[in-house]
């Protein structure tokens, strides 16, 4: 089973870095509403990213036993859904997070 393809892990990593980050640099103030901010800035950066570099740019192969040239779209997942919408989705939970705490 393939939990992620291409770049589709930077979507557990930016989280997990940014808040352990925030944990170590802002102590005990305030540490998890600019966690949550910076990590929901940083996973919209992220899909916007994503999206503008696969946004009709695709693999372009070359058949070695035809010489058809073979276009595959680029592949950022996280359980068969693009990595750009988990960053919207993640982003969304942790502003709502950051709100509301």
């Amino acid at each position: 089973m393939i939990f992620y393809q291409g770049k589709g892990y930077l979507v557990y990593l930016i989280p997990i870095c940014v808040f352990l980050l925030c944990a170590f640099t802002l102590g005990k103030t305030n540490w998890w509403f600019y966690g949550c901010l910076m990590t929901a800035l940083l996973e919209l950066i992220f899909a916007y990213i994503s999206y503008k570099e696969h946004k009709g740019n695709p693999y372009k192969y070359l058949d070695k036993q035809t010489g058809e040239e073979i276009y595959v779209e680029h592949k950022n997942t996280v359980y068969w859904i693009k990595a750009e919408y988990w960053g919207i989705f993640i982003a969304i939970i942790l502003l709502l997070s950051g709100i509301l705490t």
